[in-house]
């Protein structure tokens, strides 16, 4: 979905957890005119008004093999990720190698999100993965339908995909997937990479299956 945090309680966390870049969010807001909020005021420090701190362009999320990178931090910014990890977890989906990108404050490739939990049989282990939003057709990945007992649903249930390499530099932005596992008996290997190159003015998806 699309929406903007309450960051009202940025700084507070941000003291609490010893990250400054959460305190800065909140900061670059008040600097632009955003009205003080009573938790602002209580824990207010000028220091960081005139702090030298720099807001990274990317975050890497281990675990998950979650790679997101913008090109500022301004309204409007390019925001682009790209996910791997484990394709069966508690909620999850099969959606190795989906993406999302956004670019002028329009969603170009979005995240469908999770189906209606509401939905009959939806949390069957025999059913679940046939629904649109939870198997690979629902995703902005590569969907190849081996046979029924393994690779019914676009992609292994049971594969993991992992993280390559990833990087950040003055000019642009990269991460590269291994989904060889997902695929595994209909291809030899299989990598998606994400590249934000031109100055972060351009993003490539890329595949070599």
């Amino acid at each position: 979905g699309s929406g903007e945090l309450d960051s009202t309680w940025f700084i507070m966390v941000g003291e609490g957890l010893g990250d400054e870049g959460i305190i800065q969010l909140r900061m670059n807001k008040i600097r632009k005119g955003t009205t003080l909020s009573i938790c602002d005021i209580v824990y207010w420090d000028a220091k960081y008004l005139d702090s030298s701190y720099e807001l990274p362009k990317s975050y890497f999320m281990e675990g998950i093999d979650t790679f997101v990178v913008r090109d500022s931090w301004e309204k409007g910014a390019l925001f682009t990720g790209l996910h791997g990890g484990r394709n069966t977890v508690n909620h999850g989906n099969i959606d190795s190698g989906t993406f999302i990108y956004v670019n002028d404050s329009i969603t170009w490739f979005c995240e469908l999100g999770s189906e209606n939990y509401n939905v009959g049989s939806y949390f069957s282990n025999a059913t679940r993965y046939t629904f649109y939003k939870c198997n690979t057709e629902g995703q902005n990945s590569i969907c190849i339908v081996g046979d029924q007992a393994n690779i019914k649903y676009g992609q292994r249930s049971e594969a993991v995909s992992k993280t390559v390499a990833y990087d950040e530099n003055a000019y642009g932005a990269y991460h590269i997937l291994d989904m060889t596992e997902c695929y595994w008996t209909n291809t030899n290997y299989g990598y998606r990479g994400l590249l934000v190159t031109n100055d972060y003015k351009t993003t490539v998806i890329y595949d070599d299956i």
